[in-house]
C-alpha cells in the first residue's frame, strides 16, 4: 500500500527484484480517467508516455494522482529536459528514451532521483525565506552558492 506521508510511490523497483510475472502497460493518451481504468483493469503499473504522447504537464499530474489513488504504480517516460518538472509533479521514478550509453545514464542518474526534487524543493523554499526578509544562515548561504 502507499504510505500517503510519502506521496512518491517507490514500489515498482522492488516489484520488479520479486522475479514475478507483472503486467505493465504503456499510456499515451492523456486521461486521468483511463489510468483509473487500467488500474482497475488489473495491470501491475503504468508508464505514463509523455515521449510520444500529448499530455501537457498539468494532465500528467493529474493522471499522476489518479494512479496514486487507484494505487497503481506509474512511472512517466519523459525528454531530458522535463526531468525536473516531471518530479516536482510526484513522478515516482522515469523513464528516460534514447539513453544510449552507461556514461550518458551515470551523468542523467543524479538529476532524475527523487531525492534530487527533495533537494530543489528545500533550495526553494529557503530563497523564499530570503526574499521574503527572514533569511536563515542556511538560505543565505545557499543563495551564495547559486551566483
Amino acid at each position: 500500500m502507499l504510505d500517503h506521508k510519502r506521496p512518491l510511490d517507490t514500489r515498482l523497483p522492488d516489484m520488479l527484484r520479486s522475479g514475478k510475472r507483472l503486467r505493465g502497460i504503456f499510456n499515451g493518451i492523456p486521461s486521468p480517467a483511463l489510468v483509473e481504468m487500467c488500474a482497475y483493469a488489473g495491470f501491475d503499473f503504468l508508464v505514463i508516455d509523455n515521449e510520444h504522447g500529448s499530455a501537457s504537464i498539468e494532465t500528467t499530474e493529474n493522471m499522476l494522482r489518479a494512479a496514486r489513488a487507484s494505487n497503481l504504480p506509474t512511472l512517466v517516460r519523459c525528454l531530458e529536459h522535463d526531468i525536473a518538472r516531471t518530479l516536482d509533479i510526484g513522478a515516482g521514478g522515469l523513464q528516460i528514451p534514447m539513453v544510449s550509453t552507461p556514461a550518458y545514464a551515470a551523468a542523467l542518474a543524479p538529476r532524475a532521483s527523487a531525492a534530487s526534487a527533495a533537494v530543489r524543493s528545500r533550495h526553494a523554499l529557503q530563497v523564499m525565506a530570503l526574499l521574503a526578509g527572514r533569511p536563515t544562515p542556511r538560505a543565505a548561504t545557499k543563495v551564495l552558492r547559486w551566483c
